[in-house]
Formats: C-alpha cells, sequence, structure tokens
C-alpha cells in the first residue's frame, strides 16, 4: 500500500519541541555511553570461555594479554551501548542470561560459564571486529597525511544506515559491509589532481570505498563484560532490590541498565489511546478525516505507521503494531521518531555545506587526529594537495600575496625627519602594504569561515552515522524506538528467569500485569524469536531513516549515489 498523502512539513507537522543541533543531541544520547566504556580489552585470542570446568572461576588469566589503556577507552560505543541496556549474553542454542554486576552472582556462575561456551567462534570474530574496526579507521586521521583528507572527503557519502541483511538469523553472522559508488569517484578525482599522490589516496581508497557498521549481533561480549575497567563503569543486572544492592566498591554505586528503566514504565503505565489506534486505523484506510488524537499531528502519525511498519510497506495488518500501544509507548516512540527525521534532515544539510565549500575554495580537510569527530578542533586545511581547481578565493589570496610580497619590496627605508607642511609629501610604500595586507586578511578569513563550517559539517555526519566510532545517532534512536515499541511480551522476554525473580518479588505493582505473571510462571518466548522481533524493528526504523534522508537529497544543491554489496 502505498504511503498515505501528507502535507508539507511546515505546513502541518509539529517539530517545534524537537532538538536539532546534532551536537546537543550527542551530548544527550551518546556522552552518556562513552562515559561507561571500558578502558580494557581482552585480546583478540581470548575464547568467550576458556574453561569448561564449572568451578575455575573468571578471573583476569581467563583472558590473554588483557589491553589496558589510561588515555583512551578501549571498548566499543556500540558494545558499551548494548552493555549499558543491559541486553544478554546469549548461546547458539538461544540460551542466555542477562550479564551485570550482581551481588549474589555465586549462584548463577554455572549457568553463565556454560552459555558463554555456546558462543560460536564466528559470531565471536564478528564481535572482535565490532571492537577493533574503529581503531583502524581512526588510524587513517593519526597519519595526517593526504590519505586523511582523502577518507575525509568520502566521508561526505555515507553508507546506508539499514545494515542489517534480510534473512540472516540473529546469531548468524552478517558482516554489515557496503561499499558506496561516490567514494571511488572522490578518489578518482583526487587522484587525476593529485598524481605524485596517486599510491596514497589509492591505498586509502581501497580500504574506505566501502565501511563496516557492525550492529549486529545485539548481544553482550563475555569476554569484554567480564574485563571492564574500572568497576565503576559497570552495569548491574536488571531489577535488584535496591540502591544498597548496586554497590561495587566502597562509596561507588553502580547504574542500573536501560531495559530495566524502559520495562518499569512501560509496566506504570498500562493505559491504551483509543483515539491513536483509530487514527491508525483511519489513515491506513485512506481517510483524510483529522486525526482526533489530541497531541499528535496527521504528519507525525503517518511517519509512525511508516517508520515501524515492516520494509515500511504499510498495509491493513499494520494496525496489529499499535493495538496495545500505551500512552507512555505514544509519547516516547512518536518523540524519537521526530527526533530522527530531524536529525536526518540535519545530514542533509551537513552534505551540502560540503559540497559548498568544495564549490567556494579549495577544501582539502585534514581533520584531528581523532577525525572529524572533533569538528574544527585540531582541523587543517591541506596546502600539499588539492580537491578541485583553486576557486576565485584562492586565486585571489595567492594574487594579494604576490601583490604583497613586491609592495614589501619596494617600500623606501627613510630617516625620521618628522612632519612635513605640504600635502605633496612623498610614501615610502607601507600605505600599498597595508591595503593589500587588509584585502588578503578579508580573504583568508573568509575562506577559513567557509572551511570551519564544512569541519562543522564532517563532524555532524560522523555523529549522525557513527561510521569511524561504530555507533551513531540514528543508530541509537532506533535502537531506543525498537525498545519502546515493540509488544510488551518481546520486552519482557528480554530477561532471565533470575531476573524476571526479581521482577516479580521486588515489584508487586507489577505482578497484575498478564506479561509479567506468565512469564514469571514459565511461559516464555526463545531468545532467538525475541532477537529476530527486535532486530526486525530496528532494521525497519533504519529503513525509514534511508527513506527520509533520500527525499532530503532531491535537493539539486546535493548529488549523491551509492551502491551496496
Amino acid at each position: 500500500m502505498p504511503i498515505p498523502d501528507r502535507a508539507p512539513d511546515s505546513a502541518i507537522e509539529d517539530t517545534e519541541s524537537i532538538e536539532t543541533d546534532i551536537p546537543t543531541l550527542f551530548k544527550l544520547y551518546a556522552e552518556p555511553i562513552d562515559l561507561l566504556r571500558s578502558m580494557s580489552r581482552p585480546s583478540v585470542s581470548s575464547g568467550a570461555n576458556k574453561s569448561s570446568d564449572p568451578n575455575i572461576a573468571i578471573v583476569k588469566s581467563d583472558f590473554d594479554n588483557i589491553l589496558v589503556s589510561n588515555v583512551r577507552a578501549m571498548e566499543s560505543r556500540a558494545h558499551t551501548f548494548y552493555r549499558m541496556l543491559g541486553f544478554p549474553v546469549v548461546g547458539s542454542d538461544g540460551s542466555f542470561y542477562n550479564p551485570g554486576f550482581d551481588p549474589n552472582s555465586a549462584g548463577s556462575f554455572t549457568k553463565r560459564q556454560a552459555v558463554n561456551g555456546k558462543i560460536s567462534t564466528s559470531l565471536q570474530t564478528v564481535m572482535t571486529t565490532r571492537e577493533t574496526n574503529p581503531d583502524t579507521l581512526r588510524q587513517i586521521f593519526a597519519n595526517q597525511d593526504v590519505g586523511s583528507s582523502t577518507y575525509a572527503l568520502m566521508l561526505r557519502y555515507p553508507i546506508p544506515f539499514k545494515v542489517l541483511a534480510d534473512g540472516v538469523a540473529p546469531l548468524d553472522p552478517d558482516q554489515q559491509f557496503f561499499t558506496v559508488d561516490d567514494r571511488s569517484a572522490v578518489a578518482a578525482l583526487l587522484t587525476i589532481q593529485n598524481p605524485l599522490l596517486a599510491d596514497s589516496i589509492g591505498a586509502v581508497a581501497g580500504t574506505v570505498n566501502g565501511a563496516k557498521h557492525i550492529l549486529k549481533p545485539f548481544t553482550v561480549d563475555p569476554r569484554i563484560e567480564n574485563t571492564v575497567m574500572p568497576d565503576a563503569n559497570k552495569i548491574c543486572v536488571p531489577f535488584l532490590a535496591n540502591k544498597k544492592t548496586t554497590l561495587i566498591a566502597p562509596n561507588i554505586y553502580v547504574q542500573r541498565p536501560g531495559l530495566e528503566s524502559i520495562i518499569s514504565q512501560r509496566l506504570s503505565d498500562q493505559s491504551v489511546d483509543t483515539n491513536f489506534l483509530t487514527d491508525v486505523s483511519n489513515i491506513i484506510a485512506g481517510a483524510t478525516t483529522p486525526v482526533t488524537t489530541i497531541s499528535l499531528d496527521r504528519e507525525t502519525i503517518i511517519d509512525t505507521i511508516e517508520a515501524l511498519a515492516t520494509d515500511n510497506a504499510i498495509s491493513g495488518d499494520a494496525t496489529d503494531t499499535f493495538q496495545n500501544f500505551s500512552d507512555i509507548q505514544i509519547i516516547n516512540v512518536t518523540r524519537l521518531i521526530k527526533t530522527i527525521k530531524q536529525v536526518v534532515k540535519q545530514l542533509s544539510k551537513a552534505m551540502t555545506t560540503i559540497d559548498r565549500a568544495k564549490q567556494l575554495i579549495n577544501f582539502m580537510p585534514v581533520p584531528s587526529t581523532d577525525g572529524p569527530i572533533t569538528g574544527p578542533n585540531g582541523a587543517a586545511l591541506s596546502r600539499s594537495a588539492t580537491s578541485n581547481a583553486l576557486s576565485d578565493v584562492d586565486n585571489k589570496i595567492v594574487e594579494l600575496r604576490i601583490k604583497k610580497l613586491n609592495a614589501e619590496r619596494q617600500v623606501v627605508p627613510q630617516q625620521d625627519l618628522g612632519f612635513f607642511a605640504s600635502p605633496f609629501a612623498g610614501s615610502s610604500g607601507t600605505d600599498s602594504v597595508k591595503v593589500f595586507n587588509d584585502q588578503l586578511q578579508d580573504l583568508v578569513s573568509k575562506r577559513d569561515g567557509i572551511a570551519e563550517e564544512a569541519f562543522k559539517a564532517m563532524r555532524d555526519i560522523e555523529m549522525i552515522t557513527g561510521e569511524i566510532s561504530g555507533l551513531g545517532l540514528i543508530d541509537i534512536l532506533a535502537v531506543y524506538t525498537a525498545l519502546w515499541a515493540i509488544d510488551t511480551e518481546t520486552l519482557i522476554n528480554f530477561l532471565d528467569d533470575d531476573a524476571i525473580s526479581r521482577l516479580f518479588n521486588f515489584n508487586p505493582i507489577y505482578q497484575g500485569v498478564p506479561e509479567v505473571a506468565a512469564r514469571n510462571g514459565g511461559t516464555k518466548k526463545s531468545m532467538i524469536d525475541v532477537l529476530t522481533t527486535f532486530e526486525g524493528k530496528v532494521s525497519s526504523i533504519l529503513g525509514f531513516a534511508d527513506k527520509l534522508l533520500a527525499n532530503q537529497l532531491l535537493s539539486p544543491l546535493v548529488v549523491f549515489g551509492g551502491s551496496t554489496e
């Protein structure tokens, strides 16, 4: 079924309350993750469970060559996010447990060891790549050479947001690798313009003409979780009894998982907005009557339907998704989808800003050693290579520098004779130098201002896509949206038996919720089914973001293309 007709955003959609500044959104959604990243990482050769003997405790010696840094976090942002949420460790047979700090973990040790030992080698390899790939990409910028500029310019053409391959089971390896044709075109043009640097450009281009963006599996790697440093960066298991049980060291309390917060809020609000469901049904049926939901406009409801529909194709059974949507689900899901829409708009603007910079100046960027994420801080324009034919601004800067140099050579040294009572006093030539210098400074300031805006745009692109870090704003928003949108039964089944017992015993107010009572009574969905449902929702939301970007890039100022393999 085609998407229902919608009015222009400016005429109907309520987005005034949605934050649009990318660094502000990054601070809200990404920085809390970064603060919890471990300063250590197990070596690539470490197994998930070196010993099959359940009587041997997990200690650091179980993991060969633990890598520790006092300067930079070593755990990836993606894995930290999943650990922060409280996602499970899952064996290839679907057995699982919720990892994290548990003051009463002795009783679950054998179970954990058994699950760890069932994680397939192929999946461990994918999880290891998720940890190490950001280091590989960041090294390109650490070199501070033409390769750094090449990759920076290629980032103007991002890979799709939807990286999860269709039809791949949750625990099967998914390489999540995409090539983008326009990146090869960027490298080819740079090579023509900088033939003496062809080898350096080609070496980087061959590495990053495509990109890995490993979101899957949505599970925690026990090799990393068991070696998080410092202890304060650990996360609790879900639904511990009270604050006292989160004490991991004197005066150090570890945080509760995000999954617990979302589950608690959803269980606390079971009220269903029947008007919303009616509006959804009417819109899907093609009705053009005004919506009755007080807090939402028609545009937002259409976006919500499209974002959560499988492959973003709206059909009659799309209403099933919203059958039991509570008020708090509607509030959070619609706000997150609005935010995704605004973030995609900002991505389009950032791409256009870089295109404009390339038209106006010789924009050959050299980001800081940490990459584009730092924006103008530490970034510079390369003077050893060119990204296009010199622009009018660059040519005028060269001309003025020559004129200023010639004027300086013509300055006549004179003895200080004081002032003449005559309007015909000779000139030493310094006036011309000042004129040329003022003009030169104005043009340099103009060029640097254009470059600064482009460096900010590059920062925004990395914050949004997370290609170098491995996790961007759109990824984070999609995961949160999926957790708020999936049905309560699926959400509850992210919890293992111990977590369910704590939820049931320590929170009497939730005991009457049918899904909680059923799960505590032994009725459960398989973790494979839980992950399949969750991944499907994440994939739909990411596909929605791709469609939004494709629509945004219809502007004649933007040239965008690409293909995936």
